[in-house]
């Protein structure tokens, strides 16, 4: 799922090739191999369309879960669609959500919200939904609003990036 490695922020067309160094076991080199090139077109995704896809997403992880493995990847799949929305809807479902859902299924949804571009939204419904007495309340909720609470408070210097390895360490 490219959208698992990649984010497109904007509409346009792209070009895309995977390199992967793969080592064979007990082989001492790794081995590249390169992907052929693909050409894709982003096209800006209108709100009846995101309202839809949310809306479809949120039928599948409120109905109750079945037990065989077609029902595990489509609320899988469901938890993904929410997580690569990042709307205020989408992001205020996955904050209700998150405490909802077993860990392995909710861990994409806590990845998203803390990479959400809409974080202040996502730590506001979070707080909103601790006031209801019926919101389950999980170590993956409280976890992940701590951690977008601190980025808020003190966010990570623009110089703590690829070019600078150690600038997390340091932070």
């Amino acid at each position: 799922n490219l959208n698992e490695w990649v984010g497109f922020d904007r509409a346009g067309r792209y070009r895309v090739s995977a390199l992967l160094h793969a080592r064979a076991w007990q082989q001492p080199r790794s081995v590249a191999v390169n992907s052929n090139e693909i050409e894709i077109e982003i096209v800006p995704a209108d709100k009846e369309w995101l309202a839809e896809q949310l809306r479809q997403a949120v039928a599948v992880l409120d109905a109750p879960a079945g037990t065989d493995q077609q029902a595990y990847n489509a609320r899988v799949s469901a938890v993904r669609t929410i997580s690569y929305l990042d709307t205020p809807e989408s992001v205020r479902e996955a904050a209700r959500l998150l405490g909802t859902l077993d860990d392995q299924i909710a861990r994409p949804l806590q990845t998203a919200l803390r990479g959400s571009e809409h974080q202040a939204g996502a730590i506001a419904a979070m707080k909103d939904l601790l006031r209801l007495p019926d919101q389950a309340v999980t170590p993956t909720f409280v976890q992940t609003l701590a951690l977008m609470e601190a980025a808020q408070q003190f966010p990570l210097p623009r110089d703590a990036s690829a070019a600078d390895p150690d600038g997390r360490r340091r932070y």
